[in-house]
Protein backbone atom coordinates (compact mmCIF):
# COMPACT_ATOMS: atom_id res chain seq x y z
CA UNK A 1 0.00 0.00 0.00
CA UNK A 2 2.73 2.41 0.81
CA UNK A 3 4.19 1.74 -2.63
CA UNK A 4 1.17 2.69 -4.34
CA UNK A 5 0.90 5.75 -2.31
CA UNK A 6 4.54 6.28 -3.41
CA UNK A 7 3.31 6.41 -6.97
CA UNK A 8 -0.02 7.52 -7.00
CA UNK A 9 0.46 10.71 -8.71
CA UNK A 10 2.76 9.17 -11.20
CA UNK A 11 0.03 6.48 -11.88
CA UNK A 12 -2.79 9.09 -12.27
CA UNK A 13 -1.11 11.16 -14.39
CA UNK A 14 -0.35 8.28 -16.51
CA UNK A 15 -3.74 7.15 -16.53
CA UNK A 16 -5.21 10.77 -17.47
CA UNK A 17 -2.42 10.61 -20.17
CA UNK A 18 -3.79 7.61 -22.23
CA UNK A 19 -7.30 8.66 -21.47
CA UNK A 20 -6.28 11.79 -23.54
CA UNK A 21 -4.81 10.91 -25.98
CA UNK A 22 -7.39 8.03 -26.69
CA UNK A 23 -9.98 10.95 -26.49
CA UNK A 24 -8.21 12.52 -28.98
CA UNK A 25 -7.84 9.28 -31.35
CA UNK A 26 -11.08 8.97 -31.43
CA UNK A 27 -12.59 12.28 -32.01
CA UNK A 28 -10.06 12.82 -34.88
CA UNK A 29 -11.38 9.58 -36.11
CA UNK A 30 -15.17 10.59 -35.68
CA UNK A 31 -14.48 14.17 -37.00
CA UNK A 32 -12.83 12.58 -40.33
CA UNK A 33 -16.00 9.80 -40.92
CA UNK A 34 -18.06 13.19 -40.50
CA UNK A 35 -15.82 14.84 -43.03
CA UNK A 36 -16.13 12.04 -45.26
CA UNK A 37 -19.78 11.73 -44.96
CA UNK A 38 -20.21 15.77 -45.42
CA UNK A 39 -18.19 15.65 -48.56
CA UNK A 40 -19.88 12.36 -49.81
CA UNK A 41 -23.47 14.30 -49.16
CA UNK A 42 -22.44 17.37 -50.95
CA UNK A 43 -21.14 15.49 -53.79
CA UNK A 44 -24.45 13.76 -54.37
CA UNK A 45 -26.44 16.60 -54.22
CA UNK A 46 -24.09 18.71 -56.53
CA UNK A 47 -24.68 15.81 -59.21
CA UNK A 48 -28.00 15.36 -58.56
CA UNK A 49 -28.57 19.16 -58.99
CA UNK A 50 -26.60 19.01 -62.33
CA UNK A 51 -28.71 16.30 -63.50
CA UNK A 52 -31.77 17.63 -62.67
CA UNK A 53 -30.73 21.22 -64.62
CA UNK A 54 -29.85 18.94 -67.40
CA UNK A 55 -32.98 17.44 -67.55
CA UNK A 56 -35.04 20.45 -67.31
CA UNK A 57 -33.14 21.76 -70.25
CA UNK A 58 -32.85 18.43 -72.22
CA UNK A 59 -37.06 18.62 -71.87
CA UNK A 60 -37.61 22.09 -72.92
CA UNK A 61 -35.18 21.88 -75.69
CA UNK A 62 -36.83 18.57 -77.20
CA UNK A 63 -40.32 20.02 -76.39
CA UNK A 64 -39.26 23.16 -78.60
CA UNK A 65 -38.13 21.26 -81.48
CA UNK A 66 -42.04 20.40 -82.18
CA UNK A 67 -43.09 23.97 -81.66
CA UNK A 68 -40.72 24.92 -84.01
CA UNK A 69 -40.10 22.60 -86.80
CA UNK A 70 -41.65 23.72 -89.93
CA UNK A 71 -44.79 21.72 -89.81
CA UNK A 72 -46.20 22.85 -93.09
CA UNK A 73 -42.87 22.40 -94.55
CA UNK A 74 -42.95 18.79 -93.06
CA UNK A 75 -46.30 17.89 -94.29
CA UNK A 76 -46.15 19.48 -97.22
CA UNK A 77 -43.24 17.11 -97.83
CA UNK A 78 -40.78 19.46 -98.42
CA UNK A 79 -38.88 18.22 -95.92
CA UNK A 80 -37.18 14.81 -96.21
CA UNK A 81 -37.90 12.57 -93.44
CA UNK A 82 -34.40 11.95 -93.47
CA UNK A 83 -33.89 15.80 -92.78
CA UNK A 84 -36.44 15.93 -90.41
CA UNK A 85 -34.20 13.16 -88.38
CA UNK A 86 -31.39 15.29 -88.30
CA UNK A 87 -33.24 17.49 -86.65
CA UNK A 88 -35.27 15.54 -84.41
CA UNK A 89 -32.59 12.27 -83.36
CA UNK A 90 -30.49 14.65 -81.39
CA UNK A 91 -32.77 15.84 -79.35
CA UNK A 92 -34.30 12.34 -78.96
CA UNK A 93 -30.92 10.90 -77.53
CA UNK A 94 -30.18 13.72 -75.61
CA UNK A 95 -33.40 13.78 -73.88
CA UNK A 96 -33.21 9.91 -73.25
CA UNK A 97 -29.82 9.94 -72.20
CA UNK A 98 -30.68 12.55 -69.26
CA UNK A 99 -33.86 10.71 -68.56
CA UNK A 100 -31.69 7.68 -67.39
CA UNK A 101 -29.60 9.89 -65.42
CA UNK A 102 -31.97 11.77 -63.60
CA UNK A 103 -33.81 8.74 -62.50
CA UNK A 104 -30.53 7.62 -60.45
CA UNK A 105 -31.04 10.62 -58.31
CA UNK A 106 -34.95 10.53 -57.92
CA UNK A 107 -37.59 9.12 -55.92
CA UNK A 108 -40.34 6.47 -57.24
CA UNK A 109 -42.82 8.98 -57.71
CA UNK A 110 -40.57 11.83 -59.39
CA UNK A 111 -39.31 8.83 -61.73
CA UNK A 112 -43.13 8.38 -62.65
CA UNK A 113 -43.11 12.06 -63.65
CA UNK A 114 -40.54 11.84 -65.55
CA UNK A 115 -41.51 8.86 -67.47
CA UNK A 116 -44.53 10.59 -67.93
CA UNK A 117 -43.01 13.21 -69.55
CA UNK A 118 -41.34 11.44 -72.11
CA UNK A 119 -44.50 9.63 -72.92
CA UNK A 120 -46.02 12.78 -74.11
CA UNK A 121 -42.49 13.55 -76.14
CA UNK A 122 -43.22 10.48 -77.77
CA UNK A 123 -46.88 10.91 -78.25
CA UNK A 124 -45.37 14.81 -79.95
CA UNK A 125 -42.95 12.51 -81.92
CA UNK A 126 -45.98 10.28 -83.18
CA UNK A 127 -48.15 13.21 -84.44
CA UNK A 128 -45.02 14.66 -86.49
CA UNK A 129 -44.88 10.85 -88.12
CA UNK A 130 -48.41 11.37 -88.67
CA UNK A 131 -47.65 15.11 -90.74
CA UNK A 132 -44.78 13.04 -92.62
CA UNK A 133 -46.75 10.17 -93.16
CA UNK A 134 -50.57 11.54 -93.50
CA UNK A 135 -53.34 9.33 -93.67
CA UNK A 136 -55.05 9.79 -96.97
CA UNK A 137 -57.88 11.82 -97.41
CA UNK A 138 -56.77 14.91 -94.64
CA UNK A 139 -56.35 18.27 -96.09
CA UNK A 140 -52.80 20.13 -95.65
CA UNK A 141 -54.40 22.23 -92.69
CA UNK A 142 -56.47 19.79 -91.00
CA UNK A 143 -53.49 17.67 -90.48
CA UNK A 144 -51.55 20.79 -89.35
CA UNK A 145 -53.86 21.75 -87.10
CA UNK A 146 -54.58 18.51 -85.15
CA UNK A 147 -50.65 18.29 -85.27
CA UNK A 148 -50.50 21.63 -83.74
CA UNK A 149 -53.76 20.93 -81.16
CA UNK A 150 -52.29 17.36 -79.56
CA UNK A 151 -48.65 18.91 -79.36
CA UNK A 152 -50.63 21.92 -77.52
CA UNK A 153 -52.21 19.62 -75.50
CA UNK A 154 -49.38 17.78 -74.66
CA UNK A 155 -47.42 21.20 -73.58
CA UNK A 156 -50.19 22.24 -71.11
CA UNK A 157 -50.10 18.67 -69.62
CA UNK A 158 -46.20 18.85 -69.77
CA UNK A 159 -45.90 22.08 -67.89
CA UNK A 160 -48.08 20.91 -65.04
CA UNK A 161 -45.70 17.48 -64.52
CA UNK A 162 -43.15 19.81 -65.11
CA UNK A 163 -44.38 21.79 -62.21
CA UNK A 164 -44.96 18.60 -59.95
CA UNK A 165 -41.83 18.02 -60.70
CA UNK A 166 -40.37 21.00 -59.32
CA UNK A 167 -42.52 20.94 -56.31
CA UNK A 168 -41.22 17.14 -55.46
CA UNK A 169 -37.76 17.97 -55.72
CA UNK A 170 -37.98 21.47 -53.72
CA UNK A 171 -39.89 19.39 -51.25
CA UNK A 172 -36.97 16.88 -51.00
CA UNK A 173 -34.35 19.81 -50.94
CA UNK A 174 -36.35 21.78 -48.18
CA UNK A 175 -36.14 18.19 -45.26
Amino acid sequence: MENLNKYISEIILLITTIGGVLIFMLKTIFSSVIKKKEIKYNLFYKQKIMAIEEFMTSYRDYNTFFNDVSYFDVRKKNMSADELDSKYLPFKYNFQKKVDLIKIYLDKESRDVVDELNRLLIANSKHLRKLLFPESGNSVTDDTNDYLSEIWNNNKKGQELVDRLVASINTEFLK
